[in-house]
C-alpha cells in the first residue's frame, strides 16, 4: 500500500460488519468509473437488484434524475468530503423511488471511492403531495361555496355546480339533474361538454341510469362503462364513447333529488376516476343539494313576500279608488319616459315597479285622511308625508324590491332639494325617482279630486315645464314632454273600466 495512501475502510472489520448489517440501504461506487464496488443486503431488498448484478451496473443504471453534478463535486475534493442531496432512482420493477443520497470521500482498497447512504423519501414525497392536494380541493370547495352563496338566483347555481365538479375532476363532461316537483321524470337543468344529457331534457326514472341512481339512492361507478354489467332496462345507448362515468345521488335533507353526472372519453390513455375523485364529487353532490334547497326555500319566501305587497296595493287601491287608476297610468308613461332616457332594461323594470307600487305607503295613513274630500291640515300632512318612508320599508324586506323600494323612498323629493323625506337634490335623486316624480305630478293635475276638478293634458305640461330645474330634473321633463305628446290620446282616454295593467312578468 503506498504510504501517502490512507487506510482502505475496506480492509476494517468494523466498517464491513456495520456496512452488511445496518438497517439502511447503503452501496460503494468507484468514483472514477461509477461502477458499484460493495451494496449491502438492505440496498438489495429496497432496489430488487441480485447482488451479482448490482456489481455489474454503475450508477447511471439507477439514478435517473437528480445526481447528475455529485460525482463530478466529489472528484475535484479530497477523501473525507460529505455531499448530500435527493434524486430519483429505478427498482428492478421499472417502480421510481425518491431517495435523499449522503455520501461520502473514503479509500476502497486501492481506489478512490464514495460511500451512499440512501434514504427512501417516497412515502414522504407521496405524504406531502397528498397533503398538497387535500389543500386545493378544501380551496376550490371554500371556493364553490362562495360562489353559490353570491348567485341571485336558484338557476345559476347550475352552471356553477356543474362546471366546478368537472374542471376539478378533470372529467370531459358532466351533467346535472334535478327530480321535477311531481316526482315522475328527472330534467337535465344543466349539462357541459356533450355530456349524455341535453340541458332541459327529460329524463325517465325507470329507463335511464341517472333515474336509477335516484330511484336506489346508490352512486353509479363505472371504469370502463362499455365493460360494466348496466342495471335491467337501461337505456345506454346515449352513452356510448364515455368510459370511466360516476352519477352521484344529489341528496337535499333525506330525500334523493336528483343526481351529478361525471364522465371522461372513452380513449386510450384516460384514467378511471380514483376514489379520492368520488369523495369529492360527493362532497360537491352533498353541497349542491344543501345549496339548491335552501335557494328554494328562500326564493318560495321571497315570492311569498311579493305576493304580500301585491296584497298591500290591492288593499290600498280599494280604500282609494283614485290610487288604482292613478298608478295604473303611470306604469305606462313612466315606462316610456326611461326608456326615452336610455334607462338599462333592469332599471326600466324597477321604474315599472315602482310607478305600479309608489304609493303602496299609503297602507300607513288612516282612511280619515286618504279619503278627505276637503284640503287636508299640517298635521294630516305631516301623517301623508310619511308614505314614502313606509312603502320603502315594506318593499325593502324582499330582496327583488329593494331597488324599487328606493325608488319609492325619494319619489317626492325635489330637484332644488325642498322636497321629502330626505331633501336630496339633483342629481343625487335616483334617476327612476326623479321620472316618478314627474309622471306622479302629471297624473295629480289631471286626475279629479274631490277637493279639486281635472286640468287638460295640456296644463299639465304646461305645469311640470314650469317647474323644471326647481322641482323636476329639466332633462327628464324634456323626456317627459316628448313622450306624453306622443301618447297623449292614450293617456286622456285612461284604461277601460278602470283596470290596471298587469304588472311586469318578471315578477
Amino acid at each position: 500500500m503506498p504510504r501517502d495512501r490512507p487506510r482502505s475502510l475496506a480492509d476494517s472489520p468494523g466498517f464491513r460488519l456495520f456496512f452488511a448489517n445496518t438497517p439502511l440501504p447503503m452501496w460503494v461506487y468507484d468514483l472514477e468509473t461509477l461502477r458499484f464496488l460493495e451494496i449491502n443486503e438492505a440496498a438489495v431488498a429496497q432496489y430488487g437488484f441480485a447482488r451479482n448484478e448490482f456489481l455489474r451496473m454503475s450508477l447511471a443504471d439507477i439514478v435517473q434524475t437528480g445526481t447528475a453534478g455529485l460525482p463530478a463535486a466529489l472528484g475535484h475534493r479530497p477523501p473525507g468530503l460529505q455531499l448530500s442531496g435527493e434524486s430519483r432512482h429505478r427498482c428492478s420493477d421499472g417502480r421510481l423511488i425518491d431517495v435523499e443520497i449522503m455520501s461520502h470521500t473514503l479509500w476502497f482498497g486501492d481506489r478512490q471511492a464514495v460511500l451512499a447512504v440512501i434514504q427512501d423519501l417516497t412515502q414522504r414525497n407521496r405524504a406531502e403531495a397528498a397533503q398538497a392536494q387535500r389543500v386545493t380541493e378544501l380551496e376550490a370547495l371554500f371556493d364553490l361555496s362562495g360562489q353559490l352563496r353570491a348567485a341571485q338566483q336558484v338557476e345559476a347555481m347550475y352552471p356553477i355546480l356543474t362546471d366546478h365538479a368537472l374542471n376539478l375532476l378533470q372529467a370531459d363532461c358532466a351533467s346535472l339533474a334535478l327530480l321535477e316537483p311531481k316526482r315522475r321524470w328527472l330534467t337535465c337543468v344543466y349539462s357541459t361538454g356533450n355530456a349524455a344529457e341535453a340541458s332541459g331534457s327529460a329524463l325517465s326514472l325507470p329507463e335511464s341510469l341517472p333515474g336509477w341512481v335516484l330511484r336506489t339512492g346508490v352512486m353509479y361507478f363505472a371504469d370502463d362503462l362499455p365493460r360494466e354489467p348496466m342495471p335491467a332496462g337501461m337505456d345506454v345507448a346515449q352513452y356510448r364513447g364515455f368510459g370511466p362515468l360516476i352519477i352521484m345521488p344529489v341528496r337535499s335533507e333525506q330525500d334523493v333529488t336528483g343526481t351529478l353526472a361525471l364522465a371522461r372519453r372513452r380513449a386510450s390513455g384516460r384514467r378511471p376516476f380514483a376514489d379520492r375523485e368520488v369523495r369529492l364529487l360527493r362532497g360537491i353532490a352533498e353541497m349542491a343539494g344543501t345549496a339548491i334547497r335552501r335557494a328554494e326555500l328562500y326564493q318560495d319566501l321571497q315570492q311569498a313576500h311579493v305576493q304580500m305587497v301585491f296584497a298591500l296595493a290591492q288593499a290600498i287601491e280599494s280604500r282609494d279608488s283614485y290610487t288604482a287608476r292613478h298608478s295604473a297610468r303611470l306604469v305606462t308613461l313612466a315606462e316610456a319616459v326611461a326608456r326615452k332616457l336610455g334607462c338599462r332594461d333592469g332599471e326600466i323594470e324597477d321604474i315599472r315597479w315602482g310607478a305600479r307600487l309608489h304609493d303602496i305607503g299609503k297602507i300607513g295613513v288612516p282612511d280619515s285622511v286618504l279619503g278627505k274630500p276637503d284640503r287636508l291640515t299640517d298635521a294630516e300632512w305631516t301623517l301623508m308625508r310619511r308614505h314614502p318612508g313606509i312603502g320603502e320599508e315594506i318593499l325593502r324586506s324582499v330582496e327583488r324590491m329593494r331597488g324599487v323600494a328606493t325608488l319609492v323612498r325619494h319619489h317626492q323629493e325635489k330637484w332644488d332639494g325642498t322636497g321629502y323625506p330626505d331633501g336630496l337634490r339633483g342629481e343625487d335623486i335616483p334617476l327612476g325617482a326623479r321620472i316618478l316624480a314627474v309622471v306622479d305630478a302629471y297624473g295629480a293635475v289631471t286626475d279629479a279630486r274631490p277637493y279639486k276638478p281635472a286640468r287638460t293634458h295640456e296644463e299639465a305640461v304646461a305645469e311640470i315645464q314650469r317647474c323644471a330645474g326647481s322641482q323636476f330634473d329639466p332633462r327628464v321633463v324634456e323626456a317627459f314632454c316628448t313622450v306624453a305628446q306622443e301618447l297623449s290620446n292614450n293617456l286622456s282616454a285612461g284604461p277601460r273600466n278602470g283596470a290596471a295593467p298587469e304588472p311586469p312578468a318578471s315578477a
